[in-house]
This record gives C-alpha cells, structure tokens and sequence, in this order.
C-alpha cells in the first residue's frame, strides 16, 4: 500500500495525543476487513478480520464515526485484555471513496480516562479524506502495474506469432517450389522422387521451425527437443554433427 496511508493515521493519533491505531480496507460484499496499516497496538497488518467484530466493523454497521469508552464494550475487540489500552477510549470513523465505505480509521487511547470528543471526530474525519485519497491513489497504480504486465504479455505473443507466421512463410516458400518443380519434372515424363524428398523434407522443416518459433527456447536447445519432436512421428532419426576446428 501507498507510504502515504501509513503516515495519515500516525499523524492523526499525534494530533490527537495518541500512539496507538490502524487503518483497515472494507470489502462489504465479502463481509471483510484488512488491515493495512497497525501501529501501537500489537502488529495485525495484513490479517484479515469478520466485520462482524472489531472497531472497523462497529464503523461499517453504523456508517458514521464511532467512540466508545473502553475498547471491551466493541464486540471483537482486537485489543487483547493484558494490553494495557483494553481499558482505554477508541474512536473510529469511516473512509468513503465517492459513495462507497472503503476503509476506518481507528484511534486508542494510550490511558483511561480522557474520552474522545465530537472535536475529535472531525480531526479524524479530515485525515479520513486524506486516507481515501491514497487508498485511491495506491489502487489505481496497482492497476496500472497489472495493465503493464498484461500488455507486456500480449507484446510477447504478438513477437511469437509473428515470428511463427515469417518462418513458416520461408519454409513453406521451399515447399512449393519443390512441388512446382516436381509437377514440372512429371510433365516431361521424368522420375519425380528426388522433389517428393524434398517436398517431405521442406514440410518437416516448416513444422520444425514452426514449433522452434512458438517455444520461446534458446535456438540450440529447442533444436535438441524440436529433433525429436519430429523423430516421434517420422519414424527417422537425425543426427547434428558439430566440427569445431581445435585452436
């Protein structure tokens, strides 16, 4: 997530005298909260929550700003009883994106005592805007980010068939010259075997290339696997013989 989320509610629990508090993201429909940024209060950042529990979700039910007194008297507190904030006030207000709750921002206090006023609210409502504007913001880089890879992916398939198209299109040039050459021969009566070779041949070769092409393999070892790709259904063995002249 954005740094800038992480600093907005920092800042607001300065404001408000306070060291303690999280931001979490609300996907209503899955009936869930995330949190995604948690400072003071033990570290649940990234963990995922029921709405049914908690001060982000006592802040989605009510679709307003939330204080209570004691962090016990919020169904699910994710406080736990031998932190010594248990006891302490909490207020929580919700983040909206348009018309849609799309986080809370939740502030404890570090003491009994000194409750959360109407004051407070508003302070935190203001840093809640700013809250929705990075949630905004980050979420529209990562789309971009997926957008990226997605064309970086179509790129990639272009590049393969084009290169499959340009070599069977040179492979399959040899193949029909061969078969015109043979048809020519056959009209002058002559033996025609030599050109079916090497129309045989061509057409293995286009299929080879073709299957070199789409694998993305380094050239020498996808002519290894392309060797006996073709072998399988040919019935002939190939052999490459390399001659390196010693140095």
């Amino acid at each position: 997530m954005h740094p800038l989320l992480d600093r907005i509610p920092r800042n607001a629990a300065r404001l408000l005298n306070c060291r303690s508090g999280s931001v979490c993201l609300v996907d209503e429909d899955a009936g869930t909260c995330t949190k995604h940024v948690d400072f003071g209060v033990g570290c649940q950042e990234v963990q995922t929550f029921s709405l049914e529990e908690g001060a982000t979700g006592a802040v989605v039910r009510s679709r307003g700003a939330v204080i209570a007194e004691l962090c016990p008297s919020i169904a699910g507190s994710h406080i736990p009883p031998r932190d010594p904030r248990y006891l302490c006030p909490v207020i929580g207000v919700p983040i909206w994106w348009a018309d849609q709750l799309v986080g809370a921002c939740v502030i404890v206090r570090d003491e009994p005592g000194e409750s959360f006023t109407a004051a407070d609210v508003q302070i935190l409502d203001l840093f809640a805007r700013h809250a929705a504007m990075a949630i905004e913001t980050a979420q529209l880089h990562a789309r971009a980010t997926a957008r990226e890879r997605e064309l970086a992916v179509v790129n990639v398939r272009e590049r393969a068939v084009s290169d499959i198209y340009n070599t069977m299109g040179r492979s399959l040039k040899s193949v029909v010259r061969h078969i015109g050459d043979g048809r020519r021969r056959l009209g002058d009566g002559h033996d025609v075997q030599m050109h079916l070779q090497a129309v045989y041949d061509g057409a293995i070769e286009a299929l080879s290339d073709a299957r070199l092409a789409a694998s993305g393999l380094p050239r020498r070892k996808a002519a290894r696997t392309s060797r006996a790709w073709c072998s399988s259904f040919t019935g002939l063995r190939r052999r490459l013989d390399s001659i390196r002249t010693s140095r």
